[in-house]
């Protein structure tokens, strides 16, 4: 769910991976918006929409992973993709 900053963070100050990452989205959002700045869409990896789209990623065949079906994502913004191994 979360990286390894963020729960050990929330190790160190008692509290839940969500309530550490919850608190930073809301202070990028206080700052964006002091800054007249946004985006289209910003979320959080518990967003309905980001584990629909992350599901649909994972979900494809490394062969089927080409720029066609990356097309469909333009403009979104990805974290990189770790390709499944592949056997020869």
């Amino acid at each position: 769910m979360h990286g390894t900053p963020i729960t050990e963070r929330a190790k160190k100050e008692g509290k839940t991976p969500l309530e550490i990452s919850s608190f930073y989205h809301e202070e990028d959002v206080k700052t964006f918006n002091n800054y007249n700045f946004s985006y289209d869409l910003y979320t959080n990896t518990e967003d309905s929409f980001h584990k629909e789209e992350v599901k649909k990623i994972s979900d494809l065949d490394v062969q089927e992973v080409n720029v066609k079906h990356l097309k469909a994502y333009e403009g979104i913004m990805l974290a990189p993709m770790v390709s499944k191994p592949t056997t020869n």
